[in-house]
């Protein structure tokens, strides 16, 4: 990160029950660098902060837009140490475009202002674990 035209908005803050704090953060345009052309593009993230003494919990949502498409995130949620650091785990984005019926299924590690995405591309007009399941009777 750190890329001149990265564009970010100031925290908006409030109070937590609990001697908690939330922060709203956005950032756009966000270059990365990619192997897989079709990753190729700007990251849009909005992070949830909530600080509670001890603990920082974070809610990411993200976005990936490309000139052929997008690939959007489902929402992500990790425990992240004082620095920011912290993996998100798994998330599974969904391919908009020239990527609709594809999916991202990636890990996310997050370090201080810049992320790793680490994944797959996959085929599939619905994510792992989301067919129907019928209830025994």
């Amino acid at each position: 990160w750190g890329v001149d035209d990265t564009r970010y908005t100031e925290p908006v803050t409030t109070t937590l029950a609990g001697d908690g704090e939330r922060r709203v953060s956005s950032w756009s345009h966000v270059p990365i660098d990619v192997s897989d052309p079709r990753l190729d593009g700007d990251v849009v993230l909005v992070e949830t902060l909530d600080d509670y003494p001890g603990v920082r919990y974070a809610v990411t949502d993200l976005r990936l837009e490309t000139t052929e498409g997008a690939w959007q995130a489902e929402p992500v949620a990790g425990i992240l140490d004082e620095g920011g650091s912290g993996d998100l785990g798994g998330t599974i984005w969904v391919g908009e475009g020239a990527y609709e019926g594809m999916r991202l299924i990636a890990e996310i590690s997050f370090g201080g202002f810049g992320f790793n995405l680490d994944g797959y591309i996959i085929e599939s007009d619905s994510p792992p674990g989301t067919e129907a399941v019928t209830a025994i009777e």
